[in-house]
C-alpha cells in the first residue's frame, strides 16, 4: 500500500509485491496466491500466511514496511523495515525474502533462492515492471502494455516484462499480440 503521497510509490509497490510473490513462488516450497483485486481478503483463500507491506514518506525519507502474517489469528510474526533508496532497492529484494523464509523455517540455501535480479537489472528497470504491474492490475492493459515496452526497449530480453505484456494482450482479447 502507497502511503508516500508520491504516484511513483505505487509503482514501486507493484514491483516489490510481484518480486515477493514470484521469489515465494519459484521456490515451490509454498503455495502462493495472488490477491490481485483489493476486493479479496486473506481468508477468502485458506491462507496460513500472508504479507503486507507499506510505502511511506516520512520527513523526505521513504520507508519499505514489510509484514508477516499469521492469518487465523491475523498477529504479526515479522515485522521489517526498509529505508527506500532508488539505487539500492535490487539490494532489498532478497533480503526481505530470507528474513520471511528464515521466519517460517524454511531455509534460504542460494541454491534455492533464485533471484529477480536479472529482470529487475536496475532502478529504473524495477520501477517500470512496477508501473506496468500497477496499470495491469488496475486494468488499465493499454499503459501496461506501453510501461512493458518501455522496459523491453531497455532490455529486450526481459522474461518478466515479456510475459506480463502478453497478458496485458490477452486481457485485450488481442490473442494475436499476446503469442508475438
Amino acid at each position: 500500500k502507497n502511503l508516500s503521497g508520491e504516484k511513483g510509490g505505487d509503482y514501486y509497490c507493484s514491483a516489490i509485491s510481484e518480486y515477493i510473490r514470484s521469489a515465494l513462488l519459484k521456490l515451490g516450497k509454498l503455495d502462493v496466491k495472488r490477491l490481485a483485486s483489493k476486493n479479496n481478503e486473506p481468508d477468502d483463500f485458506g491462507l496460513d500466511y500472508y504479507i503486507e507491506g507499506a510505502l511511506s514518506g516520512i520527513e523526505g525519507n521513504r520507508i519499505i514496511y514489510v509484514y508477516l502474517v499469521d492469518a487465523k489469528s491475523k498477529s504479526y510474526l515479522r515485522t521489517e523495515q526498509y529505508k527506500l533508496v532508488d539505487e539500492q532497492i535490487l539490494a532489498y529484494q532478497d533480503t526481505i525474502i530470507k528474513n520471511i523464509l528464515r521466519e517460517l523455517n524454511i531455509d534460504p540455501s542460494e541454491n534455492e533462492l533464485i533471484s529477480n535480479k536479472s529482470e529487475y537489472k536496475d532502478a529504473e528497470t524495477f520501477q517500470l515492471i512496477g508501473e506496468g504491474i500497477y496499470h495491469y492490475d488496475n486494468k488499465n492493459y493499454s499503459a501496461a502494455i506501453k510501461a512493458f515496452d518501455s522496459v523491453l526497449t531497455l532490455d529486450s530480453e526481459n522474461i518478466m516484462a515479456s510475459y506480463h505484456k502478453a497478458n496485458s494482450f490477452f486481457k485485450q482479447n488481442n490473442f494475436t499480440e499476446a503469442m508475438s
